[in-house]
């Protein structure tokens, strides 16, 4: 099996899509307060949505071991996750509404992001992040350090952000997400080829 160091993989598991995104720079005492309470406190929309994709995931394995046995069981424990998703979102809507998050055009991975903003910050300059992965509606809250700035395309500047403080089942969740959208866009490529 071929080993790829962690550039290569950085690389690998990189998309450029859209999210729903807030930051502010931040001294290094204060990111690990706010993230000590964002990760610990389910109060808030972004806590919920990322717990409730968590378990999610485990639902759904227990579920596909249930089905051929008692399949109306396992109808109205989806019909149950359903519901708590929806209120999942509707708590993160009410979040997005109320903050200063906005769409951007950015280049996402496990390890870190690219986005454009209007003026440069210096290398090393700590981030709180807040985003949204859409279409599930994941909200995820993130430390991160600028690893470079460089002139973006029509102004402003375009900075490298490493992940410092990112949870393993946040992490995980951009990875899947990450490759969804890879695949996505994958089947569109494949279908214009088709019909041109």
């Amino acid at each position: 099996m071929l080993h790829q160091d962690n550039d290569e993989r950085r690389h690998y598991f990189r998309i450029d899509d859209e999210l729903t995104l807030a930051w502010r720079t931040v001294d290094a005492g204060t990111l690990e307060a706010l993230l000590g309470r964002a990760h610990a406190n389910l109060t808030s929309g972004f806590g919920y949505g990322a717990a409730l994709a968590e378990l999610g995931q485990e639902t759904r394995a227990l579920a596909l071991q249930l089905r051929g046995e008692h399949p109306l069981m396992v109808r109205y424990l989806e019909l149950i996750e359903r519901k708590l998703d929806l209120v999942a979102n509707a708590l993160l809507l009410r979040e997005i509404g109320d903050d200063e998050l906005r769409p951007h055009r950015v280049n996402l991975g496990v390890g870190g992001l690219e986005f454009d903003v209007p003026e440069r910050l210096a290398p090393g300059t700590l981030l709180e992040l807040r985003f949204v992965a859409m279409p599930a509606r994941t909200g995820i809250v993130a430390g991160g350090r600028v690893l470079r700035s460089d002139p973006a395309e029509g102004g402003g500047q375009r900075i490298a952000v490493e992940f410092t403080h990112l949870r393993d089942g946040d992490r995980q969740l951009i990875a899947r997400h990450v490759m969804h959208r890879e695949a996505e866009q994958l089947r569109a490529l494949r279908q214009q080829r088709l019909e041109a």
